[in-house]
């Protein structure tokens, strides 16, 4: 929600009584607040209140909702456009909580393909060409994102999560990009928090300053220099591991054999794969700006993507709307 500030004037109100304002400002707290758990632009207030993130077994991060007495883990995803619920999941709470399903034009990552970058009109090796599709969806209402309470978040996305139940892991949605922008948020892995902000932090903590890119579908990348090579990673907090394409692979690695070959499962929030041999390479050096992760090991995959295994070790701020974000080592 957005919407051009007023201009100001200046007037004299005869006779109004302590009861009128009192009732005028009442109001405008209401209004206020509803502009705050309904999303507004950052020029409303800020939502305060630490969010707290949990890792599992898996090294997904997640952010616990509660609706009630019943508590929900959804994953924390940057690479996520829109937020998603498992509806067996949601059968447990109250009709107050949940809306009755609906239908919304949405893009399945299901049907990846590569496309042309159209941000920078270069070739992007994350690119991705998602059709529109229309999927159900409902609206998830008065829930408390850790300290925050959120009135109503519309569009959260139907989708089967049985196999990661299956598979022993407590993974009931996932939060998205659509929330994530809603304004300039703070992803603090050193201190295992999330907050949201009014603005953008120019903090002198905050040591680098980032630039983020947009790929034609919306998605989040961020250039990092793999020893001395430059790579576009797809941002995805997601993302247990970081991924090399094995075009990116063959530009770092060369000839030089794998460090490792694994045979492991490749679980996503679309199902769980058979065990498959997967080949590791340890960068020397990974870098941003002046910040460098020494010995660093790439999981080879079908696209660069940056996971937790390196997101983890800082603490970022990001205002997903403007591209912009900053860093900070833990220390």
């Amino acid at each position: 929600m957005s919407a051009n500030s007023p201009a100001v004037v200046q007037s004299k109100v005869p006779n109004v009584s302590p009861y009128t304002i009192k009732s005028l400002c009442a109001r405008s707290v209401a209004y206020l607040s509803l502009m705050i758990v309904m999303g507004c632009s950052s020029a409303c207030a800020p939502w305060h209140g630490r969010v707290p993130l949990v890792s599992d077994v898996s090294g997904h991060t997640l952010v616990p909702l509660e609706f009630g007495d019943v508590e929900l883990h959804f994953v924390l995803d940057t690479a996520a456009l829109m937020s998603a619920a498992d509806p067996a999941v949601l059968e447990r709470l109250h009709s107050r909580h949940v809306s009755r399903p609906y239908l919304v034009p949405t893009r399945d990552p299901r049907d990846y393909v590569p496309a042309m970058e159209a941000h920078t009109g270069a070739r992007s090796d994350n690119a991705l060409d998602v059709p529109l599709l229309e999927r159900s969806a409902v609206s998830l209402s008065r829930f408390r994102l850790g300290e925050l309470f959120v009135h109503k978040h519309r569009s959260v996305i139907l989708h089967d999560f049985e196999h990661f139940r299956a598979a022993g892991l407590q993974i009931d949605g996932i939060l998205g990009l659509d929330v994530l922008s809603s304004r300039p948020v703070e992803l603090n892995f050193c201190a295992d928090e999330m907050r949201f902000s009014e603005s953008f932090s120019s903090s002198a903590e905050l040591t680098e300053a980032l630039e983020l890119s947009r790929t034609s579908d919306g998605f989040r990348e961020l250039s990092l220099s793999v020893d001395r090579h430059q790579v576009r990673f797809l941002l995805d907090t997601g993302a247990s591991h970081s991924y090399l394409s094995a075009a990116k692979v063959q530009t770092v690695f060369g000839d030089r054999p794998p460090e490792r070959i694994l045979f492991r499962r490749r679980a996503d929030a679309y199902g769980v794969q058979e065990p498959a041999p997967m080949r590791t390479f340890v960068a020397e050096s990974v870098q941003i700006g002046e910040i460098s992760v020494q010995e660093f090991e790439f999981y080879e995959g079908d696209y660069n993507i940056l996971g937790m295994d390196f997101i983890g070790r800082f603490r970022w701020h990001i205002d997903f709307q403007r591209d912009l974000g900053r860093l900070a080592t833990c220390h």
